[in-house]
């Protein structure tokens, strides 16, 4: 309903070549900004995906490879609306997530996941993740194929940062 509404930032990255890799900042302050801007989210896919460990009470742990994962931010959920399965999707807070059908069903067997928790082990460490939403998978003919939504707001973090000064 809003696609006229909608634009993507891209960035030149090597002579004609446009690339979605923003400036972290720059999001947040064409919010602040920019005059009619309502929502804004950036996402940022190739980085932070490795294994997602589950832990459920009377069961062993299981690990999972997750290369579907993407930073964003709370607005993403809003500007790239799914039907909501479960609870109520909130991305505001740091190490919080939400999940696809499909990946709630692979981790759990079930999509009555919420507040439940998970470990992602990636090349930041290894940190856990409250599950705060479960939404239907993103149609086929998307751009965006992610299964885990992860808070933007997690790459703040001193142990996210340390080796990526470029987040400021």
């Amino acid at each position: 309903p809003k696609a006229a509404l909608t634009y993507r930032l891209l960035e030149a990255v090597e002579g004609d070549e446009l690339g979605d890799r923003n400036a972290p900042g720059i999001v947040p302050r064409v919010k602040e900004n920019v005059a009619g801007v309502e929502l804004a989210s950036r996402m940022m896919a190739g980085i932070g995906a490795g294994i997602i460990l589950v832990e459920q009470e009377g069961i062993a742990k299981e690990t999972f490879r997750e290369n579907e994962l993407v930073f964003v931010d709370h607005d993403f959920i809003e500007l790239f609306p799914t039907s909501i399965i479960q609870g109520q999707p909130d991305l505001n807070a740091p190490q919080t997530l939400v999940l696809t059908e499909s990946a709630a069903l692979r981790y759990f067997q079930t999509t009555d996941v919420i507040n439940k928790t998970v470990q992602l082990i990636n090349q930041f460490g290894e940190h856990p993740f409250r599950i705060t939403g479960v939404i239907s998978n993103f149609p086929a003919n998307s751009d965006i194929q992610a299964e885990v939504l992860a808070s933007m707001s997690t790459l703040g973090n001193a142990a996210y940062i340390a080796s990526n000064a470029w987040l400021d």
